[in-house]
């Protein structure tokens, strides 16, 4: 008989224990305890997914010989014992880690080799149920495709890629000559074999959006000339997917570069209007066509159509052209004036009716600047979009400004001062230490008042962190938050892909030639407020990478993966707190920047790949895909 309270409770503990503490048996095989919930006693081995019953034993040591597998839970509405548990204990006693799934699919954790997973039950009401983890060797994501291209690819990694769903992405290999196209399949884990779309020498991908769940259009060339897109076209079913290529499309026009130097990473220089139909902005000093243009590109099934230039202003300088849709025939294009400094921001509304553009009247902004390079800029909505400049030669260290499209009428606000000084933002930084992934200009929130969040650092190094409010087109600033990003003392920091209420830090300081210490860093932003959070340092793997080279991605969640050497470390975060959920090994080389998150939680990493028997100069390219557990 229990005597008291305090017996009862150690009674209970007693009786959890006996539930699910490992005992060593036969052969060295940990099993739990043969009483309470957990009586029987299992082992599998395979190369493909195991799929569990409910009458399945609950206690599971698993061997898989195969990479990218998992273990399938049963059909929660069917498990007898209703809630609680743990109602499995999953162990990895092989050599591969795999993931545990429930029975829809959803990625819950992943189990390393000699790791062990306690899953509990804590809803039975759809067949997925709900089921809380835990465990020792539990990792956050499953490598579930690693394959290398062959040496006909060089390990040149092409930014470019399209989403066209979920489980299929369509990514480019560069060859010795041109560059070719395959498919990423994630429900059959394979990658397609690639297709040539150019065999022009130095012909590159420099953007691809999806036209339909079956398509999608890459923009492509390869001189100041060359400036073609072409149709890609899928086929097959998955695991047996592939592309078909249309017949490409030029335009005849003098650039810089290929499209005006659209990277797919910096300021965007075409804009998807709707699926059939695109906008690009460049710069050409050729003859009387000299100045900034618009040009419109429009698909019709597998054939694409490029309509005749239009020009937006004569008055313009090179590479600085930034584009973005409006609606589904309108959109704005933002330029700055030739040189000599003050360059002047300007702005123009683009309407298009199939392949012809007409530009509207161009607007000057309040926003002038010390250098050529296109401003800080964000869209907040189909008819307000804010521009940040560094310097408005009149004591000004940063303004900021709100377009407001009515119609066909384009209203420029006052610029607004952020924060006064003589100094400047050096160029260097507004140039190299963001991406259309991480700008210094972002949208968080839209309405009657917009709010945008804004970061940039002096010539000094010493970074700031602000919220600005838009009304009726006049911009107000909140406090501005120095040094969380980086101090002067420090090597430069960066955001890491930003959310509208929270976003890392990833920071550094020089300890030698070429090393650092890295630490992450979790900001806030509350209203007009932003808040540094906790601080975490990051792995020793990171010594030898700069800030601005390392790979980041934000998935939902909270969740943010930093590439570092060849491991993926992966940290959620809600702005305040800061917890690494654990180290995901990959068998890759590091190749730095932005990576493509594909859906809700897949990532796909093109790099150089780690070892080669191609030759002793050669890297080839080897196409890795990671799942994200929830």
């Amino acid at each position: 008989m229990i005597k008291n309270i305090k017996n009862f409770a150690a009674y209970l503990l007693l009786s959890v224990l006996l539930v699910v503490a490992p005992q060593v048996g036969a052969g060295g095989v940990t099993a739990p305890a043969n009483s309470g919930d957990i009586k029987t006693v299992g082992s599998q081995t395979g190369a493909s997914d195991i799929v569990l019953t409910a009458s399945a034993a609950q206690y599971q040591s698993i061997a898989m010989t195969a990479m990218g597998k998992s273990v399938w839970l049963e059909d929660a509405r069917q498990v007898i014992n209703g809630v609680g548990g743990p109602r499995r204990i999953i162990r990895n006693i092989g050599g591969y880690p795999f993931g545990i799934r429930d029975s829809g699919g959803t990625l819950l954790t992943v189990v390393a080799p000699g790791g062990i997973a306690y899953l509990t039950l804590e809803s039975k009401g759809t067949a997925a149920g709900a089921w809380g983890v835990a465990g020792t060797g539990l990792e956050p994501g499953l490598v579930t495709i690693d394959q290398t291209l062959n040496s006909t690819y060089t390990s040149t990694v092409l930014a470019p890629f399209v989403a066209l769903d979920d489980d299929t992405s369509i990514h480019f290999a560069a060859m010795s000559s041109g560059f070719a196209a395959f498919v990423v399949d994630g429900k059959g884990k394979v990658v397609s074999n690639p297709v040539p779309v150019s065999s022009t020498a130095s012909s590159a991908p420099k953007m691809a959006f999806k036209v339909s769940s079956a398509s999608a259009i890459v923009f492509f060339g390869s001189s100041t000339t060359d400036h073609q897109a072409a149709i890609l076209t899928l086929t097959g079913a998955t695991p047996s997917l592939s592309l078909s290529v249309g017949a490409p499309k030029s335009l005849t026009a003098t650039m810089g570069t290929p499209w005006d130097g659209e990277n797919a990473l910096n300021a965007p220089k075409i804009a998807q209007l709707s699926s059939t139909l695109y906008v690009a902005s460049y710069y050409t000093s050729t003859g009387v066509t000299t100045g900034i243009h618009a040009v419109a590109i429009a698909v019709s099934g597998a054939d694409v159509s490029i309509g005749s230039p239009v020009r937006i202003d004569a008055n313009a300088s090179a590479a600085s052209t930034t584009t973005y849709a409006l609606t589904a025939t309108t959109a704005l294009v933002l330029y700055k004036g030739t040189s000599p400094a003050p360059y002047q921001n300007n702005a123009a509304l683009i309407t298009v009716s199939g392949t012809t553009s007409a530009a509207g009247t161009p607007v000057a902004l309040g926003c002038v600047s010390t250098h050529a390079a296109a401003p800080f800029s964000t869209i907040v909505s189909s008819t307000k979009v804010i521009v940040s400049d560094d310097h408005n030669q009149n004591g000004a260290l940063i303004d900021a400004c709100a377009i407001t499209v009515s119609g066909a009428s384009l209203t420029a606000g006052a610029a607004a001062t952020i924060e006064g000084g003589a100094t400047a933002i050096p160029t260097s930084y507004i140039a190299n230490s963001a991406t259309r992934y991480n700008p210094h200009l972002w949208a968080l929130a839209s309405g009657a008042t917009n709010t945008i969040g804004l970061w940039y650092v002096d010539n000094s190094g010493v970074s700031r962190a602000v919220v600005l409010s838009e009304t009726a087109g006049t911009i107000a600033s909140g406090t501005i938050l120095y040094n969380s990003i980086s101090p002067a003392s420090s090597s430069p920091g960066i955001p890491l892909p930003q959310g509208t209420a929270d976003f890392l830090v990833h920071g550094s300081a020089t300890i030698a030639a070429n090393q650092y210490t890295h630490r992450l860093i979790a900001h806030s932003i509350s209203g007009t407020v932003v808040a540094p959070g906790a601080v975490l340092p990051l792995e020793e793997e990171a010594i030898n990478l700069s800030p601005i080279s390392s790979g980041y991605a934000r998935l939902i969640s909270g969740d943010y993966c930093v590439l570092a050497g060849s491991s993926l470390m992966v940290y959620r975060s809600n702005g305040l707190t800061l917890h690494k959920r654990g180290r995901i090994a990959l068998p890759i080389a590091n190749s730095g920047g932005v990576k493509p998150i594909i859906g809700a939680r897949r990532m796909v990493i093109p790099s150089p790949s780690v070892g080669t028997t191609v030759g002793a100069s050669t890297n080839q390219l080897r196409i890795v895909s990671v799942e994200f557990a929830q």
